[in-house]
């Protein structure tokens, strides 16, 4: 990324399902001003490169999606996962955020066939990690629901999760475990990065060089940013400057918490006995 930011395309979901006009692609265009987004012959967005080569963002999110699956195969002990054919695509699920619509949902399924997996399921990001979760704690249900909180720091997006976890009996006495997700809530353009642009544009001066110095920079930034996240300093920076300088994006970060709250209701407050944090930026 640093070497050849002209080749590198990060935080390719913002641009999935987009139009040229859309706020997210405003907002890519201001992260990576190197990149040239243009309309391609099918209306769907594309990455002009050098020589006039066009890549378009679901061509670029199959390539993701086939490293991912490869990623996926060295964590299982069978063949459950195979790109290479499609005979078994239809047990694979790729995690979308639960603020998609169907533009969104459409462009990444299209990913999925470029990729070689079209009978891919889409499954909320959320509830795939409130499903994860559950599975550890199944011997501890009962009739009475349980509750559980989840918040999400991702690298370009938060969502916070309230969900109910129940054992249910039916006829003849068949057990089974009920998922509800209670209440969802999101901001679709607030995550780590822009906590770590947020180093580099506290600098004496702004932020003016090539692109090439722009991604090192940013890599520095990150690295300084988990290092503050675990130490009360790192080099002439505190922990306290560092709130300072993000104190608008750490109260943005209540929004998704109050959005999920309003539609959880009292669950959230009176039942839920755990907060569990994921992502990475969390």
């Amino acid at each position: 990324a640093k070497k050849h930011p002209d080749q590198t395309f990060l935080h390719l979901p913002l641009l999935l399902g987009c139009q040229l006009n859309s706020p997210m692609v405003e907002l890519y265009r201001q992260r990576y001003p190197h990149h040239r987004i243009v309309v391609g012959a099918d209306g769907t967005l594309e990455f002009l490169l050098s020589g006039n080569l066009r890549l378009s963002v679901e061509q670029l999110s199959a390539m993701l999606l086939e490293a991912a699956i490869e990623t996926a195969k060295t964590f299982l002990d069978d063949d459950s996962v195979d790109n290479s054919t499609t005979k078994n695509s239809s047990k694979i699920a790729i995690a979308t955020p639960p603020f998609w619509g169907q533009a969104e949902r459409g462009a990444i399924l299209r990913a999925a066939q470029y990729a070689g997996i079209p009978a891919a399921r889409l499954v909320n990001n959320n509830a795939a990690v409130a499903l994860n979760y559950g599975n550890s704690i199944l011997s501890s249900l009962g009739s009475k629901p349980q509750s559980r909180t989840f918040f999400d720091l991702g690298a370009s997006f938060t969502v916070s999760t309230a969900a109910s976890y129940q054992k249910v009996t039916g006829s003849k006495n068949f057990q089974t475990y009920l998922l509800r997700i209670l209440g969802t809530g999101y901001d679709p353009a607030l995550g780590t990065f822009d906590f770590i642009e947020r180093l580099i544009n506290a600098g004496k001066s702004p932020v003016t060089m090539d692109a090439s110095s722009v991604a090192k920079a940013r890599v520095e930034a990150g690295q300084l940013f988990r290092v503050l996240s675990a130490n009360r300093r790192a080099g002439s920076m505190t922990r306290d400057q560092l709130r300072t300088k993000v104190a608008d994006l750490l109260n943005r970060l209540r929004r998704p918490v109050e959005m999920m709250t309003s539609l959880a209701g009292d669950v959230t407050r009176s039942s839920s006995s755990d907060t569990l944090l994921m992502g990475g930026g969390s």
